[in-house]
């Protein structure tokens, strides 16, 4: 059950030179982040619910949604998270030739405090990977997969695999989607609640520099911690 929600030791092994699963932190620390976005109705609700935990969130958005929807890309800023890049409309990387793939990663309309990338669906070819790390962009994908855009989502027990999973330096994955609105609503503040009241704190990439710079990984990161 815990390799939907979490990628197997195995492919982080394997990749960690050149994706980013997890920010090497022994502080108590979780960065969220939300793909597929701005939507209205929706990323207006997420952002209502970081504010009231005073957290910073990663927002990986789809450059169309961003160019129709200029006043949610100004709210998200003003809000002091950050952006970066989930390609053009969202393709497979798999499915797509690597002149197609970069042409459509870099027609993103936004420039970017911090030059991140999420691939769409987490499938990137590593010819792609190397060519969108030459163009200088820190590819990001993630230590817990929520799961909210499942329509028939057991919210209890995926809440309790996230919690399970989830510890210091975790990159959670949500959607801002309307596909995945009602999971990510619902499951969401409850999350952040649980682990404010163990003093974790949430906050942006934006505020790991030193370690997007540098482009260190580390491949240790999915043993649950224990739960008290």
């Amino acid at each position: 059950m815990r390799y939907l929600y979490a990628p197997p030791h195995c492919l982080k092994f394997l990749t960690g030179k050149t994706l980013c699963w997890q920010i090497p932190t022994r502080e108590k620390k979780i960065f969220l982040t939300f793909d597929d976005g701005p939507t209205p109705g929706v990323t207006e609700q997420v952002l209502e619910i970081l504010q009231q935990f005073q957290a910073r969130a990663t927002f990986f958005v789809l450059g169309k949604n961003a160019r129709e929807n200029p006043g949610l890309i100004e709210n998200i800023l003003s809000h002091g998270h950050a952006i970066g890049s989930h390609g053009w409309d969202h393709l497979n990387g798999w499915k797509t030739p690597l002149k197609t793939y970069l042409a459509n990663a870099e027609s993103f309309p936004l420039p970017l405090e911090m030059p991140l990338y999420r691939p769409p669906y987490g499938r990137i070819t590593p010819a792609q990977a190397w060519q969108m790390k030459k163009r200088g962009y820190t590819i990001v994908m993630w230590s817990v997969l929520s799961r909210d855009y499942e329509p028939r989502l057991n919210r209890q027990k995926a809440f309790q695999q996230i919690i399970s999973l989830t510890r210091d330096g975790s990159i959670l994955l949500f959607h801002d989607s309307l596909k995945a609105a009602s999971n990510c609503l619902a499951i969401l503040p409850e999350l952040m609640g649980h682990f404010s009241a163990k003093g974790f704190s949430f906050e942006s990439l934006s505020l790991a520099p030193a370690f997007l710079a540098s482009g260190q990984q580390n491949n240790d990161i999915f043993v649950p911690p224990k739960r008290s």
